[in-house]
């Protein structure tokens, strides 16, 4: 019965640790609070080539944004 008892940890053991590791890899890559801003200036322009090799211009941002409780935060972003 001993022997049973632990070869049930070790399989709980084996079975937990990659479903947290899991959930914390997904909640720092996806898990995010939402900011709200309003662009108000033109951004740096920038460019440059997608995978054919084909040039592209896109715009890159720096500017504060705002949480639901007001809560500021300097956001930096790209926009194609």
């Amino acid at each position: 019965m001993k022997k049973a008892g632990i070869l049930g940890l070790i399989i709980t053991i084996i079975v937990l640790v990659p479903v947290g590791l899991g959930f914390n890899w997904y909640y720092s890559n996806y898990g995010t609070k939402t900011y709200y801003t309003q662009i108000t200036t033109k951004g740096e322009r920038k460019t440059g080539k997608d995978d054919s090799g084909k040039p592209y211009v896109y715009y890159h941002y720096s500017q504060p944004g705002y949480s639901d409780n007001g809560v500021k935060k300097e956001l930096t972003f790209d926009s194609v």
